[in-house]
């Protein structure tokens, strides 16, 4: 699983790319930059609702292992 913003900025980097190789205009490129803050910003909100559901099923873990169970296994 990749957090939020690991996803945002795969996400903007390839857009960057198809910037770059003229793939898309300017005006492409800003408007579907923007429209990428949606779903990172609703993905940001799911994994405060699964970190939270996590910490009341397991108490003894700290944020830091949350953290490194759920997403550092990239």
């Amino acid at each position: 699983m990749k957090t939020a913003v690991e996803w945002y900025k795969k996400e903007i980097d390839s857009l960057i790319e198809k910037y770059e190789s003229k793939e898309i205009s300017k005006a492409d490129f800003i408007i579907m930059k923007h429209n990428l803050l949606y779903p990172a910003k609703a993905m940001e909100k799911q994994q405060i609702y699964e970190a939270y559901d996590y910490g009341f099923e397991n108490p003894n873990v700290t944020g830091e292992q949350y953290y490194n169970e759920t997403f550092k296994s990239e």
